[in-house]
């Protein structure tokens, strides 16, 4: 195997260890449904009878594999979210082992209410495999969503919002028997089996449907609100990494805090989209025909999220525009000198040196602030303000990789109180260093798996002075 390859897929095949394993054996059944697809003609209810498999076959490998490379971030509650992940692999292992079995066997997988005790066992397997996967989702969307899992703030909301709209997602499974009717459908063998519910509104399952998903062209589906919710962790991150690729070409969006809050507009939009989709077909409309009044609604929604995200990146210009706005994050040593005061004496472009003599202290009074930039928040370029990384697990290290431990400057020695802000020490050039892995790995991905631009900008955004 090529150097290239072999040092991220041994990276990869160091993350969580059920999931992973839960992953091979989707990927497995993924080639063995492949093969009953081409070469199994059996029907059931006007799909075939590996399509089922095939499809949970690979929704199980994309979650699994997003769920274990979220978990391979820093983060606290390592021991129960890997207890819980644990879970999450074997539940989805069983369930959709009996989806394959119930396949080749030529019958229902789902809402199976045969009187047969073999069946009986089955579908209670297969209902208690759901709800622990739910609940497991639940826990870890809960534990990961008070603590920042990610150095970039856009990936670690997008890691929370993602979380949070797949558990809405798995509740939405819950929905479909609840609003099904009984019906009664034959197996692949001839026998009549009954159903106690069904994912069509408005008609019998097993009619016409679009391919691949055979999602209803003739009415609603609500698995079509459950396939979206069950998916949008893995939207949220890859709008979040898009958005950290076009931060290289736009230096808007270098600041990952505005990153972040086009985020939750993405999130708040994606919310709007699941409940359009379910409303839609709760009242018996098919997918491919939406009438005036849910395209009204699809436009209203497009309009308001256009809007929000419009306002975001305004008020991001404004702040970005301020010659006082000092956190914006920086990416190579020259847009350091370039900030306000970058050719002042004492800042990274002056020329007095690492004691940063002559400040301008005077800027901040003519500005109309404090002298004391504690009062209001921010410092003057060049300063080191200290962050605990503890709950994220990294560490400061200059560039040497020697860590040291981050303290806080302070004006004159005199304590971050004085009004003096003419003798802040220069900083030393800094790096945030993943545990497992070097400072080049750092990408919106995490250790190993930079992306192009975008981890290009990860990477560069830590290499230069710290700002805390």
């Amino acid at each position: 195997m090529s150097p290239v390859l072999r040092a991220p897929l041994g990276r990869v095949m160091r993350w969580h260890r059920p999931l992973m394993l839960m992953v091979a054996s989707m990927l497995l059944l993924v080639v063995v449904s492949v093969a009953g697809l081409a070469f199994d003609d059996r029907v059931l209810l006007g799909a075939p009878v590996w399509l089922k498999p095939f499809k949970f076959a690979v929704s199980m490998a994309v979650y699994g594999t997003t769920l274990a490379w979220m978990l391979s971030l820093p983060h606290r509650g390592r021991r129960w979210t890997s207890g819980l992940a644990t879970v999450f692999a074997v539940a989805g292992f069983v369930d959709t082992a009996i989806v394959a079995i119930q396949a080749a066997r030529g019958t229902f997988s789902h809402f199976n209410k045969s009187t047969a005790s073999a069946e009986r066992v089955m579908q209670v397997i297969f209902g208690n495999g759901v709800l622990c996967i739910m609940l497991a989702n639940l826990a870890l969307a809960i534990i990961l969503a008070v603590q920042r899992v990610h150095a970039d703030r856009a990936m670690s909301r997008a890691i929370h919002t993602g979380l949070g709209l797949a558990v809405l997602g798995m509740a939405l499974g819950f929905l479909i028997p609840a609003q099904g009717t009984a019906q009664t459908a034959l197996t692949t063998g001839g026998e009549r089996v009954l159903l106690s519910s069904g994912h069509s509104v408005g008609v019998p399952d097993g009619g016409p449907g679009l391919p691949l998903t055979q999602w209803s062209t003739t009415g609603g589906d609500l698995r079509i609100p459950h396939f979206v919710g069950l998916h949008g962790l893995q939207f949220m991150l890859i709008a979040a990494l898009l958005l950290a690729a076009l931060a290289a070409r736009h230096p808007l969006l270098r600041d990952d805090r505005l990153r972040a809050r086009l985020i939750g507009v993405a999130a708040t939009s994606y919310t709007g989209l699941i409940a359009l989709l379910i409303w839609q077909a709760l009242r018996a409309q098919p997918l491919v025909r939406p009438d005036a009044l849910t395209l009204a609604a699809a436009a209203l929604l497009a309009a308001l999220t256009t809007l929000a995200a419009v306002a975001v990146l305004k008020a991001g210009r404004v702040s970005d525009g301020n010659p006082l706005r000092l956190n914006r994050p920086t990416s190579t040593a020259a847009e350091w000198a370039d900030l306000p005061y970058g050719s002042q004496a004492g800042s990274p472009g002056g020329p007095d040196g690492d004691r940063g003599r002559g400040h301008p202290a005077a800027a901040w009074k003519a500005a109309g602030r404090s002298t004391d930039p504690w009062s209001w928040g921010a410092q003057p370029p060049g300063a080191v303000r200290s962050r605990t990384l503890r709950s994220s697990g990294e560490d400061r290290a200059d560039i040497s990789g020697r860590t040291r431990r981050s303290t806080r400057c302070r004006p004159g020695g005199r304590g971050p109180g004085h009004a003096d802000a003419s003798r802040w020490r220069r900083p030393r050039r800094r790096v945030l260093l993943h545990p497992a892995g070097d400072a080049d790995d750092a990408g919106p991905l995490g250790p190993g798996l930079s992306l192009t631009a975008g981890g290009a900008l990860a990477a560069s955004r830590y290499v230069t002075p710290a700002m805390g």
